[in-house]
């Protein structure tokens, strides 16, 4: 987990606005269809204990003009 705030508040603004473009380019051709509870529940686990936060913010902190 990114023990940075800054960079956690960052990484979720990331993949909350990807998620809302998804959402709504899904919900353009139909109904999307909706993860489970237990599945959701398992990706968040995962997001919140994994390295996905660190590898993501990693990356975009590399993009950066120098």
């Amino acid at each position: 987990m990114v023990r940075d705030c800054i960079g956690e508040a960052c990484v979720w603004a990331i993949w909350g606005e990807k998620s809302a473009h998804y959402q709504y380019r899904a919900m353009q051709i139909g109904e999307p269809q909706w993860y489970f509870e237990e599945e959701l529940g398992k990706i968040n686990q995962q997001q919140l204990t994994g390295k996905g936060h660190v590898r993501t913010w990693n990356y975009f902190k590399w993009k950066l003009p120098q």
